[in-house]
This record gives structure tokens, C-alpha cells and sequence, in this order.
């Protein structure tokens, strides 16, 4: 598994500096930031700072909002339309691509070959 050729060692450089990861600074010497909102790479660096700097340390946090979507639109729509369509609201998201695709992965590959 991969990390996202720009934005992995952003994290790395985040999880090994307090001030990194503060001002979300891309390199050691805090003179690059990233082009995202500061705060998005956050919980990555941090879970890579707790577990080491592995892909599956950094992509936890994506996972486990992911997993909380799903439970969220069970909730939301067993409340407001019962059970079965809850079920079948939480499968529909789950099987979709807006959360099992990573597109920002593909294009990343497409621009290293």
C-alpha cells in the first residue's frame, strides 16, 4: 500500500514536529505548508506519531471516519424512515464511491508512471 506521493511525507514531517504539525508545514524547516485547510492532515500525523509512520497509521483516522459515516446514516435515516431503509441507506453508502474510492490515489499513481 502506498501514500499519496505529496502529501505522505507532509504527514511524516507533521508527526516528528510538534511545530510541524501545528502550522501543517510540509518540510522540516517549516517553510512549506500544505494547500489544504490547516487542520486536515492533523489527525494522520497524529496517529502516525502514536503507532510510527506506516501506511496503515496514517490512513486509521480516514477509516474510522469512514466507519462513523456509515453508523451516522444508519442513525439518521432508521430515525426518519425506520429500520430497513436505514440498512439499506447505510449499504448503499458504504458500497459507493464516495467512501470505498480514493481518487486522489489514482491520480497520484497516473502522474508517477
Amino acid at each position: 500500500m502506498q501514500l499519496h506521493l505529496y502529501y505522505g511525507p507532509g504527514v511524516r514531517t507533521m508527526a516528528g514536529s510538534w511545530q510541524a504539525w501545528l502550522y501543517g508545514a510540509y518540510d522540516p524547516q517549516l517553510t512549506t505548508t500544505f494547500d489544504k485547510a490547516p487542520g486536515t492532515f492533523w489527525l494522520q500525523a497524529l496517529s502516525a506519531r502514536a503507532f510510527g509512520y506506516v501506511p496503515w497509521a496514517v490512513l486509521l483516522p480516514s477509516l474510522l471516519a469512514s466507519l462513523a459515516s456509515i453508523v451516522l446514516m444508519y442513525r439518521v435515516v432508521r430515525e426518519w424512515a425506520g429500520p430497513e431503509a436505514g440498512v439499506a441507506a447505510a449499504g448503499f453508502f458504504a458500497t459507493s464511491s464516495a467512501s470505498v474510492g480514493r481518487p486522489g490515489r489514482a491520480k497520484a499513481r497516473r502522474g508517477s508512471t
